[in-house]
């Protein structure tokens, strides 16, 4: 596997020939052949058009006009003919193929071009067009990524008494029991066993196989998921995810992946760790990897090693949760005319980070231990990847840090290993006082994390638990991201303190962008409402555009798209501020109706909502936050929604929120 892959550069031909033809789906073999006669009408008028002779200019410019008046007519019903088809196909499909309707929705409209990546900045601050120098740098800065040897006393100190627990762990492993509540006698050990090392089943193959999504992008192996669908290779998978468990031994290919870098949203695609960094690998080791990943949840899930605040990956759990949780915390202080500080906390690169020893020591500590264990330690134990840069890649280098992102069992990894930040935060026993005597101290989704405190001097202390934790488990902070919040109401000055992690500075801010929503100081909703309708307005422009592009479509697939593309990002977490009515989400709504109607923007709203038969938009709201009432209230105690919800209802006497 140390050959470099098959990619080549290949130049692009720009050319503007046939571009009318191109551009135009309904273009046929008569009409080119109508166009060409028009062309040679319009030279032969023009060659004439310098004589004296008249009559012949009138009856060449009279061909002329005739053959341009037929190609026009012509070129007008085919387009006709072939908008027509689309829309009836189009309407067909809604129902019949949903995958092939918006594949065919997607290709309406304006194309929108894919940023290329055809130079790179270099270490000097020039820049570099040469495909040598740029897959050179995109090989040294992800090499560097996931190669990262700096280090402070603290961590290697750390990390060598780290890989002694490992070694006595692994030698005591068959007796090895997790040091939590939750598992106390050896019943409850067997039963862990059980979830994590007994013999994998045909239908843990076939459910993954299920689970398993087609028409996605391959790895190293070139093998699609359609093809290990096929029914007479689920029992050999099963002897080769088998094998592989017991014996501890897996193929090589499964050590190489394929990164895809996607550029975040407003940085320079020059730089190469401004793109996040997906990996593409072998479809046989990710469904060997979804069977580990379920096994793992479930363990974690029955033993309850998770902490609650931990919402990202988990079924059943949803961003809506901690936003519905942070406002409603925010909320019940505001009335009370009392503080709360937050904390937004980014770490940098976090996936692409991990310590892969410091994680094995945090599986380690849980209790999976035995062939599951093994088999983790040894996928991560050799790992190579190489940067896909357009039709070019980097050469392979080695990966010695981080979970790789595209794969199933990343996310559940990840989880594991940043689950004890929580615990150490809460063991302080700080943040803010709840209905049931406890105190909510931090909210996290994964790598998105809130820290949440009554006063200045409990945030401080919680920034500084949080900064020996990233030492110790080698989590560089984005300080730059990293944000300070005061929540109070509008009357009360912003505090004056000055917070730091380690010796730097966090900034104050006054709102910040927390899971998809804009959060405010004053704890209003009118900004973040605000710039989700902006972006439900885009979302509508490009629906708009779509419909024009051929002549208008049927109102049952106007309507598909309006609940699917525009509603979902103008709604999002109307749940939570959905109680209260803002003129500009009715006029989103209202626009969308004139533009299919074609009527202008004095036409009434009964007529509108008569047409249409749409649910008025405040209504949408309202059913929205009922639903989540339903999910709170079916919730389990120990759920940071249904603890929240209980606190305001204690405190008001009635369902207040929602």
């Amino acid at each position: 596997m140390n050959e470099k892959l098959n990619y080549k550069v290949t130049s692009k031909k720009s050319s503007r020939k046939n571009g009318r033809r191109k551009q135009k789906h309904w273009w046929n073999n008569e009409l080119s052949d109508l166009w060409q006669q028009v062309k040679n009408n319009e030279n032969l008028y023009l060659q004439c058009k310098g004589t004296k002779c008249k009559q012949e200019q009138n009856s060449l410019r009279k061909k002329f006009k005739e053959s341009r008046k037929d190609f026009d007519k012509k070129a007008r019903q085919a387009e006709r003919q072939y908008n027509a088809k689309q829309r009836d196909k189009i309407t067909s499909l809604k129902t019949n193929d949903p995958k092939t309707f918006w594949d065919e929705i997607n290709k309406l409209g304006p194309t929108t071009t894919k940023q290329e990546i055809d130079c790179v900045n270099l270490e000097n601050g020039s820049v570099s067009y040469n495909p040598d120098d740029i897959l050179k740098k995109w090989k040294e800065d992800f090499s560097g990524l996931f190669n990262d040897t700096e280090s402070n006393q603290v961590s290697d100190e750390f990390l060598e008494s780290t890989r002694k627990l490992i070694q006595e762990w692994e030698e005591q492993m068959d007796s090895l029991k997790p040091e939590t509540n939750n598992i106390q006698n050896e019943q409850t050990r067997n039963e862990s066993e059980l979830i994590l090392n007994s013999d994998i089943t045909l239908k843990e193959v076939t459910d993954a196989l299920k689970d398993a999504k087609t028409n996605k992008a391959t790895g190293i192996e070139n093998i699609p998921n359609e093809v290990l669908k096929c029914e007479k290779l689920h029992k050999l998978l099963l002897k080769l995810f088998q094998l592989c468990f017991d014996r501890n031994i897996l193929p090589t290919k499964w050590d190489y992946s394929i990164i895809h870098p996607i550029l975040k949203k407003g940085k320079d695609y020059r730089v190469p760790l401004n793109h996040r960094s997906i990996s593409l690998m072998s479809t046989v080791a990710k469904l060997f990897n979804s069977i580990l990943s379920k096994r793992i949840t479930e363990y974690l899930d029955s033993n309850e090693l998770l902490c609650e605040e931990q919402n990202g990956f988990r079924k059943l759990r949803s961003c809506i949760d901690h936003i519905y949780t942070l406002y409603s915390i925010l909320r019940r202080r505001k009335d009370e005319k009392l503080s709360t500080f937050l904390c937004f906390i980014d770490f940098a690169k976090a996936f692409d980070s991990v310590n892969h020893e410091l994680l094995f020591a945090k599986i380690l500590s849980i209790g999976i231990t035995g062939k599951i264990y093994k088999v983790i330690k040894t996928m991560y134990k050799n790992l190579h990847s190489c940067v896909k840069v357009e039709n070019m890649a980097t050469d392979w280098f080695a990966v010695e840090r981080g979970v790789r992102q595209g794969d199933n069992l990343a996310p559940v990894l990840f989880a594991i290993f940043i689950n004890d930040l929580a615990l150490d935060i809460n063991n302080l026993n700080l943040g803010i006082q709840m209905c049931d005597n406890s105190k909510l101290s931090v909210l996290m989704y994964a790598d998105d994390i809130i820290i949440l405190s009554e006063t200045e001097n409990d945030m401080q202390n919680m920034l500084d638990t949080l900064h020996s934790w990233s030492e110790k488990w080698q989590l560089k902070m984005n300080i730059d991201k990293t944000k300070i919040m005061h929540c109070r109401k509008a009357s009360m000055k912003p505090t004056d303190k000055t917070f730091n992690i380690g010796h730097q500075t966090i900034d104050l801010c006054k709102s910040y962008r927390y899971l998809g929503f804009e959060i405010c100081e004053t704890v209003e909703f009118t900004k973040g409402v605000k710039l989700l309708h902006e972006a439900g307005g885009r979302a509508l422009g490009a629906m708009i555009s779509k419909h024009f592009s051929i002549k208008g479509l049927s109102f049952p697939v106007y309507e598909k798209l309006y609940y699917n593309t525009v509603v979902p990002v103008a709604d999002y977490a109307s749940e939570i501020w959905g109680f209260k009515k803002y003129d500009f989400a009715d006029k989103l709504q209202s626009r969308a109706a004139r533009t299919f109607l074609g009527v202008g923007k004095r036409a009434p709203i009964p007529y509108l909502t008569g047409e249409t038969c749409w649910m008025e938009v405040q209504l949408r709201h309202h059913l929205n936050m009922i639903r989540l009432w339903a999910r709170i209230i079916n919730m389990s105690s120990n759920r940071l929604p249904k603890i929240a919800y209980l606190s305001e209802k204690k405190r008001t006497g009635e369902i207040v929120g929602l």
